[in-house]
């Protein structure tokens, strides 16, 4: 009678041992996919972190190739006189824009804003005073749209003579930027988004701009 529960023990201890080997066995290999699949999950992401950051690039070597590079030529070629307001006034812009498309790569938690600064130091950095206001919260805008709301800020700030101040306001569906400066009389830029409006108002001196993007959902 003993030794049948002593061999009773011992078997079903032996399952035990073997359920157990068993279960650590499942974990292991549980684990080990689990790695595999946060490592190719990892190199998915840097790839195409990679591939972004290189359409990044060419979209840039575009935009520059369409405007700055022209102007460039034209200054060196001596067709553009550097004293000229108007090629002045390029000059300013295209800085502007080489500012923001370099401020598009950078990791931030508020792209728009982060490209406005960075078109008002352009500003700043020839003798402009520029106050910048942010009020409210806003969805992040793709590219293109920023592009837009920015390039009415940076047109007028190419051209303001002492002052200006940009304003951006935001809500859960939109976000409108507006910036009013002394300066010349200048023709509200052609948005390419179909959500971006642009208005402009001149008044004596002063010029005022606002472009306005409204999100809209499917």
């Amino acid at each position: 009678m003993m030794a049948d529960l002593i061999e009773g023990a011992l078997r079903h201890g032996l399952r035990l041992a073997t359920l157990l080997a068993a279960s650590a066995i499942v974990r292991r290999l549980g684990q080990v996919a689990a790695d595999a699949h946060a490592e190719t999950e990892r190199v998915r992401v840097a790839e195409e972190a990679t591939a972004q950051a290189h359409r990044l690039r060419l979209a840039r070597y575009d935009e520059l190739s369409a405007s700055t590079v022209p102007l460039l030529e034209g200054l060196a070629g001596g067709s553009l006189d550097p004293e000229d307001p108007g090629v002045r006034r390029r000059c300013a812009i295209e800085a502007a824009r080489m500012r923001r498309l370099f401020a598009e790569a950078d990791s931030v938690a508020d792209p728009l804003w982060h490209e406005l600064r960075h078109c008002a130091d352009v500003a700043d950095r020839k003798g402009v005073a520029v106050e910048l206001d942010a009020r409210g919260m806003w969805p992040v805008p793709p590219v293109a749209v920023r592009r837009d709301l920015t390039e009415a800020v940076l047109t007028v700030l190419a051209t303001a003579s002492s002052r200006a101040r940009v304003t951006v306001v935001g809500g859960d569906d939109q976000v409108s930027v507006s910036v009013v400066a002394d300066g010349d009389e200048l023709a509200a830029p052609r948005p390419a988004s179909d959500d971006v409006l642009v208005e402009a108002v001149q008044h004596g001196d002063l010029i005022w701009m606002e472009a306005t993007w409204q999100l809209t959902t499917a």
